[in-house]
């Protein structure tokens, strides 16, 4: 099975995938979008967003949840009953609590929108 990752060469939502795959020591093409190219690939992706990850050419998974859960099952890491997969999950959606928290950031920082200094 092929997979590959599409994301911005930022350490963000496409990171934890990355580092899923390398922990996994599973083989992906890890394609860098440029902010130059954004503009025209956007509106071949699910939601008009990334990360994506296309496995076998066909599949398109969107959101980064989702593609880690699929990886995680893939590769056998997901939890052995609903106690198990529910702190799975758990732990995923404190991961991106703290990915929104940080969102206003990345974005001034490497597309220039908004303010990189965070109030809480």
């Amino acid at each position: 099975m092929s997979y590959k990752l599409r994301y911005f060469p930022v350490r963000a939502r496409g990171e934890c995938i990355r580092l899923l795959f390398h922990y996994t020591e599973t083989k992906f093409d890890d394609e860098i979008i440029s902010f130059e190219d954004w503009p025209a690939i956007k509106p071949t992706t699910p939601f008009g967003q990334v990360p994506v990850l296309i496995v076998g050419g066909r599949l398109h998974i969107a959101q980064t949840t989702a593609i880690l859960r699929y990886i995680g099952e893939k590769k056998g890491l997901i939890g052995r009953n609903a106690e198990e997969n529910a702190l799975i999950d758990m732990y995923g959606e404190q991961i991106q609590d703290a990915l929104n928290a940080t969102g206003p950031y990345v974005q001034a920082l490497y597309f220039g929108k908004g303010d990189p200094v965070i109030y809480s």
